[in-house]
């Protein structure tokens, strides 16, 4: 049907569209109207048939080259169909007010790089974690304060756009490292709060305060090693590591001892 150009499934239940349409370059007159379409989504939709087609074609055409940009469309989540191009190495979503990433991006197991900044994301999509091959991620502007230990997982991640976010978690010494630098910070974490080890040795980072990071392994964490930096107070979060047994914090600055220090009861 390449030659078609008059398309009319009107008044119908469909539910979603498929790529191929794009691929009718003869069409100029598509109607859709009064279909419960999930695919692609309202964002698309609303912009009319144009403009669809040429998402559908844009989509078909991902399934090749396995690259795909939507940039300011106004998705407000990554659409679901998407998540099928299984072949995709490279997404840029950025600048649209996607708030959260469904879990079927994890079938994209061939994904390098992705761009989802300039977005609205509150916290970083653990999904994220678990695409192995991811070398390029970029997470800039948007409302994340934490990073996941699960971060840690990304061996591959050679870059990492944090431009524009409100760190609170890893501390400021460490998200200003490059990526393979936070990494490896985070896979110390990640091996404690996943059982392979109970030991976390940060020694000589630099560090001008306690990283609060470390309030999150919990009783997970048997010995603390923060040796050689520059931290004056040890916060109440230390208290939350009821089963430290070996502690150091030796060549540092420290000021005073909180009392949350009595809950080490070990």
């Amino acid at each position: 049907l390449v030659e078609l150009n008059t398309f009319n499934v009107s008044h119908n239940a469909l539910a979603s569209l498929p790529f191929a349409l794009g691929k009718i370059m003869d069409l100029t007159k598509f109607v859709f109207k009064d279909n419960p379409l999930l695919e692609p989504p309202l964002e698309v939709l609303v912009k009319g048939s144009d403009f669809v087609l040429n998402y559908l074609d844009t989509c078909c055409k991902a399934l090749k080259d396995g690259a795909i940009e939507f940039c300011s469309i106004g998705f407000y989540e990554i659409p679901r169909e998407l998540c099928r191009i299984t072949s995709l190495t490279k997404m840029n979503l950025s600048d649209n007010k996607i708030s959260m990433v469904r879990n079927e991006l994890i079938e994209l197991e061939n994904l390098e790089s992705l761009n989802l900044s300039e977005n609205n994301l509150k916290h970083f999509p653990t999904v994220l974690c678990s695409l192995s091959l991811l070398a390029d991620l970029n997470i800039g502007h948007n409302n994340i304060t934490r990073l996941p230990v699960q971060l840690g997982r990304l061996s591959n991640l050679k870059k990492l756009g944090l431009e524009g976010l409100q760190l609170i978690q890893p501390a400021a010494e460490i998200s200003n490292l490059s990526a393979p630098g936070i990494v490896e910070y985070m896979r110390k974490f990640f091996r404690v709060d996943k059982g392979e080890s109970r030991t976390l040795d940060i020694s000589n980072v630099g560090f001008r305060k306690f990283p609060r990071e470390i309030a999150v392994l919990g009783t997970h964490l048997t010995s603390l090693s923060l040796d050689g930096h520059q931290i004056q107070d040890l916060t109440y979060e230390i208290g939350e590591l009821s089963e430290l047994l070996r502690f150091t914090a030796a060549n540092n600055q420290l000021l005073n001892l909180p009392y949350e220090l009595g809950a080490l009861r070990n």
